[in-house]
């Protein structure tokens, strides 16, 4: 396929057939270029894209804040539990469209992208922080690369994070003492004191926790097997509303089960003694003499 270029009043355009549609020839051209060299390099690369994918790729000018807001609504409701879509938005909300919002998505850079990763070490963000949020605008634009087509490439991917002094985690680590104080508070006779048991002697996530049922506990062999834990769940009440609510509860969200954090996080743990004298006292409680 070839195509061609002419001059029409003070600037230069190109133009080639994209074949015929419902019998008729159909053209694709594109005007305003200043010089004859500019719109032959720009028909050679329409030319190339045309050719190789079947389409010419024309970038888009919408701006970075209305992109954002279409990425969330399109990809990260349907595709991201609550907690996760709750994080994200604080991230759009809070850090990319009061800086990137009036920007047009096309006009994002490596450069900029760069300086922008800086300025997040210089203003004292941790490295977890400053990872974080790099990491949703690189996951957005991955999503205007493909499926949206809106960029033909993820100028994140050229972008080095500067690196992070860590400060050394100051381990919170209850005295027995304290945990006495916390049992004392929450007797046997508390629905949280087998949840608060399982956690201290254990080690589990508050999620897997009361995501525990029954058949997970071998009480013959003291184990817990961990494969799942509660999330919560968004009845089509608009996630944007909660980060609003700065953490009130959203009325119409409840809970379930999903799935575990990550994969390695499907376990069986084994408890001792204690752990399984306070199960056990539940179930003669309950009645029941065995699993």
């Amino acid at each position: 396929m070839k195509g061609s270029v002419r001059k029409r009043g003070a600037t230069w355009s190109y133009y080639f057939d994209l074949g015929k549609v419902d019998g008729k020839r159909k053209r694709k051209e594109k005007k305003g270029f200043r010089t004859k060299k500019e719109a032959e390099a720009a028909l050679a690369k329409a030319l190339h894209e045309y050719n190789n994918a079947g389409a010419v790729f024309e970038p888009t000018e919408i701006t970075v804040a209305d992109y954002l807001n279409q990425w969330f609504d399109l990809y990260c409701k349907t595709n991201l539990k609550y907690n996760t879509q709750v994080g994200y938005l604080r991230i759009i909300q809070g850090h990319l469209i009061p800086k990137f919002g009036v920007y047009r998505l096309k006009a994002i850079t490596p450069a900029i992208l760069q300086e922008y990763a800086v300025e997040l070490k210089m203003n004292g963000n941790s490295k977890s922080h400053m990872i974080g949020i790099l990491s949703v605008f690189s996951a957005a634009l991955n999503y205007a690369v493909e499926p949206m087509h809106y960029i033909t490439s993820n100028p994140m991917q050229y972008v080095k994070f500067p690196k992070v002094e860590k400060a050394p985690r100051e381990r919170i680590i209850l005295t027995l003492d304290e945990w006495q104080q916390i049992i004392d508070r929450f007797p046997p006779d508390s629905r949280f004191h087998i949840p608060l048991m399982i956690g201290f002697y254990t080690g589990l996530r508050i999620s897997e926790t009361f995501a525990l049922t029954w058949d997970d506990i071998d009480l013959d062999n003291r184990t817990i097997s961990v494969n799942k834990q509660i999330v919560k769940r968004n009845f089509g009440a608009d996630v944007r509303k909660v980060v609003e609510q700065k953490g009130k509860k959203e009325q119409r969200s409840s809970w379930y089960f999903g799935t575990t954090k990550t994969v390695t996080s499907n376990r069986t743990v084994k408890f001792g003694e204690t752990l399984y004298r306070a199960l056990k006292a539940v179930l003669v409680r309950e009645g029941q003499n065995e699993m």
